[in-house]
């Protein structure tokens, strides 16, 4: 009877060992032996390139470009060159631009703009004074109101062109003369006539 169970177990580790030996070439077959090892792997890993999107480059607060058109001012800007009477340099000095047929500018200083079409061209006025656009080939003249070199003093003369036309100067009613300067004072009246030579 003890034999008998002897036998028994034999049999039974046998069949164990047989079916675990069996199991095994199975799972060999199934599954192939992976040498590579967890370091192989990171390895790998990180030979394989990728390449990056690039994203559209974006200006940071980028300024929209600036207008090709030219801004409108409302006045026209201070007058440089032919400028007359720069502002505060004579007090209540009154000028009067006597264009004949009754038209006057009085009180420039407040005229905001106006222009006036001449036989000795076209007059600018605003407020900072009067500026000159002669439109002929040949004339001479001197400046109807200058600043002196010491930059206080004002001064008169006359225009004159070719066309027989001519400024007619005068400082408190009194004629300029021809090709002459006069010095302005505080309180003056200046008044300038256009008509023939």
């Amino acid at each position: 009877m003890r034999e008998r169970g002897s036998v028994v177990v034999f049999a039974l580790i046998v069949a164990i060992t047989i079916s675990a030996i069996v199991g095994g070439i199975f799972y060999l077959t199934d599954n192939p032996k992976n040498t590579s090892t967890d370091k192989d792997v990171a390895i790998t890993q990180s030979q394989e390139t990728t390449t990056p999107i690039q994203a559209p480059s974006v200006a940071v607060n980028q300024q929209p470009a600036p207008s090709s058109e030219p801004r409108v001012s409302q006045e026209p800007g201070p007058i440089t060159n032919d400028a007359i009477l720069p502002p505060g340099s004579l007090k209540d000095v009154q000028l009067v631009i006597n264009f004949g047929q009754g038209k006057k500018y009085e009180a420039l200083q407040d005229v905001i703009y106006a222009e006036e079409k001449t036989p000795l061209g076209l007059l600018k006025g605003n407020r900072f004074g009067i500026k000159r656009e002669m439109k002929f080939d040949k004339f001479y003249a001197d400046e109807l109101i200058v600043v002196d070199k010491n930059n206080n003093l004002q001064s008169i003369g006359d225009y004159k062109n070719d066309y027989n036309y001519k400024w007619v100067s005068y400082v408190n009613s009194k004629a300029v003369s021809n090709q002459s300067t006069y010095p302005l004072q505080d309180k003056d009246l200046v008044e300038w006539i256009y008509g023939t030579k």
